[in-house]
């Protein structure tokens, strides 16, 4: 019998498959338990595997990391004590430099472990809609975020934008990244913006921008102080959904249309998906722009002495695109 608490199953050397079952618990899951068992379950199977590796690997590497480290310090002070002088010691500032060498080298086996893990699993869970297409890492220019309106570019060197997923959606083009937005350096460092960034198209040219912005948390407020210049504050007939959002427009009637019951509720949703986290949205000239600000990216291996299981993960994605292609198809205007 299928388990829904699976994901608690600690995975040991002689796993087998029925360790992993993926239970459908909504509508829009409907033939994915299948899909898992010819797909993605043969995966975590040997993912698991490599992960037992990993943890071998890792363990001869500290193994033989320890004593090179003993000998590091052990020269270092020797040298130390015969050729440094009170106000230089070099050598001990090379030891530490060498064992950070040495401690990175054991550590290797795990950090490209979790790496590959994720590039095998996410675009088989994307492969289930069979139109959508998983890219590591895609460039975003400056140009496309400043249409967002609603997430600030920060510098092009310190930009990470990642697990790009995109394809055609019921001839709506759609396309979403893990998106980091850095400015500064060093100390000064400061981010910006960290979380998913969804981009569809839309079949009717806007005459007007409108903006949603999300009330609570920390959201890029001095962002849309700027940016909803010119707009004016929408009132909608959804009192729940304007405890959470306000909205600015320049047409008050494009505003409405373009937020009917249903994608506000969906809007609603995919906050609530990710614990409360703020979503903000624009909808200008051909194109919807969606934030939302989660905290944890779907799909990031957890550490390699813990079992390659990802049925939250799973059921998460599957719900938050539920709800994308829900809003595209209530904002396919030429169906309305």
């Amino acid at each position: 019998m299928h388990s829904p608490n699976f994901l608690n199953v600690e995975l040991a050397p002689g796993l087998t498959p029925d360790d992993l079952i993926f239970t459908e618990t909504a509508e829009y899951e409907k033939g994915f338990s299948d899909y898992f068992d010819a797909k993605l379950r043969p995966v975590l199977l040997q993912e698991n595997e490599n992960r037992l590796a990993c943890l071998k690997e890792t363990k001869r590497r500290m193994r033989k990391a320890i004593p090179i480290i003993a000998a590091i310090f052990i020269v270092a002070f020797m040298a130390t004590a015969r050729w440094s002088t009170k106000d230089n010691a070099p050598f001990l500032r090379i030891a530490f430099f060498a064992a950070a060498l040495t401690y990175g080298w054991t550590r290797m086996p795990k950090i490209n472990y979790r790496q590959r893990s994720k590039n095998k699993i996410l675009p088989i869970v994307a492969g289930y809609y069979g139109f959508l297409t998983y890219r590591e890492e895609s460039p975003i220019l400056d140009s496309f975020l400043r249409d967002t309106r609603i997430i600030p570019p920060g510098d092009p060197t310190k930009r990470q934008s990642t697990d790009h997923l995109y394809g055609t959606y019921r001839g709506t083009p759609l396309e979403s990244w893990q998106l980091t937005t850095s400015r500064g350096s060093g100390k000064r460092s400061k981010r910006l913006y960290s979380g998913l960034l969804i981009h569809f198209g839309l079949k009717k040219m806007l005459g007007e921008t409108t903006m949603v912005k999300f009330r609570q948390g920390t959201s890029n407020s001095a962002l849309f102080d700027f940016t909803v210049q010119g707009l004016e504050p929408v009132s909608l007939e959804d009192p729940d959904f304007e405890k959470l959002f306000d909205v600015y427009s320049g047409d008050q009637t494009e505003a409405r249309y373009l937020l009917p019951p249903d994608v506000m509720q969906n809007l609603k949703e995919l906050s609530v998906l990710f614990g409360g986290v703020p979503v903000d949205c624009c909808f200008t000239g051909q194109h919807a722009f969606i934030s939302i600000r989660v905290q944890k990216p779907l799909f990031e291996p957890p550490p390699a002495h813990k079992a390659p299981i990802m049925s939250n993960d799973i059921h998460a994605f599957l719900n938050q695109m539920h709800h994308i292609f829900r809003i595209i198809e209530d904002l396919d205007i030429d169906r309305r």
